[in-house]
């Protein structure tokens, strides 16, 4: 299993942007509650690169989920664009933007959204069904299971399964489209601190062994070491950010995280 504490040579992610998965450049987004205006993105610009983990940190109010709404393109920004591939996706019909999203974005959530009549393997090809390429998700379901430590539970429902499981569950339904991007919203939250580790470390050996790209939204300063790359959030506008793997980047983000209200700690 991977440590969280890795000392490794660091990856160019700002070097190159015309190589970037994702890009995010001058995003913001107001919504409105009565007469009052809330800036929840204000300026927003991000590049994550291919074959990269990225986690995202800030308190309650800081932009996190709207910014990952941005990009798994369930949302749209009052202005600036967002580049999935080299391809600008704000300003693409619905249809186009919900084809892309099933087709090349994977989602976890913390609260795992399996639906309770179905067994693990119908919700892990849910997203196949969707797009009528369940064949062809058959095909990986086999591997994806072995690799998440599924194998045997397919046949299980959600209730039969434990928190972690259903996590794992979760996690291959995410992957069963072979996704260019994976976002995780705060996929440890309601699990114990032995399953949320081992669903961190799922995620850490997919970026370093199969070439996955993860945004992870935390307030979790423990889940965060897992990544590469820490962007810190605050009043819809990126602050900072830090490396883990070095002992610098960790204080970086010790030292944030202790700025969060204790609730969203």
């Amino acid at each position: 299993m991977h440590s969280a504490s890795r000392n490794e040579t660091p990856k160019s992610h700002q070097s190159d942007e015309a190589a970037a998965l994702l890009r995010i450049e001058g995003l913001t987004k107001t919504y409105w509650q009565g007469a009052s205006a809330v800036h929840a993105l204000d300026g927003i610009d991000l590049s994550v690169s291919a074959a990269s983990f990225v986690a995202i940190m800030g308190p309650s109010g800081s932009g996190k989920s709207t910014l990952l709404s941005m990009m798994g393109l369930l949302d749209l920004p009052d202005q600036g664009e967002v580049w999935l591939s080299g391809q600008a996706v704000s300003h693409l019909s619905d249809d186009r933007r919900t084809l892309l999203r099933r087709e090349r974005i994977g989602f976890v959530f913390q609260n795992f959204e399996l639906i309770p009549t179905l067994t693990a393997a119908e919700n892990i090809l849910l997203p196949a069904e969707l797009t009528k390429q369940a064949g062809k998700a058959r095909t990986r379901l086999e591997g994806l299971a072995g690799l998440l430590g599924l194998s045997g539970r397919l046949g299980a429902r959600p209730h039969q399964l434990s928190g972690g499981q259903q996590q794992r569950v979760a996690i291959a339904r995410a992957l069963i489209m072979n996704p260019l991007l994976v976002l995780a919203d705060e996929p440890t939250g309601n699990l114990d601190s032995k399953s949320g580790q081992a669903v961190l470390e799922i995620l850490r050996e997919g970026v370093d062994l199969q070439g996955w790209t993860v945004v992870m939204v935390t307030h979790d300063p423990a889940a965060a070491l897992y990544a590469d790359r820490v962007v810190f959030l605050r009043d819809g506008r990126v602050v900072g950010e830090g490396d883990p793997r070095h002992e610098t980047g960790r204080r970086q983000i010790e030292a944030f995280s202790g700025t969060l209200p204790a609730g969203t700690r």
